[in-house]
């Protein structure tokens, strides 16, 4: 057995952990159809595990994983021509095309975010993670550190208000 092998299965692990509801979206917006968008889901999934060798790490894992999808898409669409409600292959290039520059457009948005919590005190970039990555409600923030809920309320708009802007001015200057 390879030696690596344990460190690949890792890394794919944790990547396609990370990226498959981006997948399995974009395979369902093109299908239309769970049953078969958790068939050609499969099948990528597969495919991707098969392949991983052949990716380049740094790379953009998911679109790595919807241009195979996108080739799946198409099998599955070629296989059952005779459906009314599936895409023409050219409709399919069309989507993909449109749905990898989302995919593209939400990772800068996401790396903009970031950028912009790091510039938070960090008593506004804790109380950031505590409400959203840890996943507590206003209340419970509140109780916990004995403050009112609509001063929590005040205290969270002033800090998605100051993101909003910081945000702004970094897409704008991009």
């Amino acid at each position: 057995m390879d030696s690596d092998a344990p460190e690949k299965n890792d890394v794919f692990i944790r990547l396609f952990t990370k990226n498959q509801s981006q997948i399995y979206g974009y395979i369902v917006s093109l299908i239309g159809n769970l049953n078969d968008g958790e068939d050609i889901f499969q099948d990528v999934a597969s495919a991707m595990w098969l392949n991983f060798d052949k990716f380049q790490q740094g790379t953009d894992f998911t679109a790595w994983g919807i241009r195979i999808a996108k080739n799946k898409v198409i099998d599955f669409v070629r296989k059952r021509r005779s459906s009314k409600i599936l895409f023409s292959d050219e409709t399919i290039a069309l989507i993909s095309d449109f749905r990898s520059g989302e995919s593209q457009a939400r990772e800068i948005k996401i790396k903009i975010l970031e950028e912009c919590i790091g510039k938070l005190s960090q008593k506004d970039q804790d109380l950031v993670k505590l409400r959203y990555n840890q996943h507590n409600t206003t209340k419970s923030l509140a109780d916990r550190f004995g403050r009112s809920v609509e001063g929590l309320y005040k205290t969270m708009a002033r800090i998605h208000c100051a993101l909003y802007k910081c945000m702004q001015r970094k897409m704008e200057s991009a």
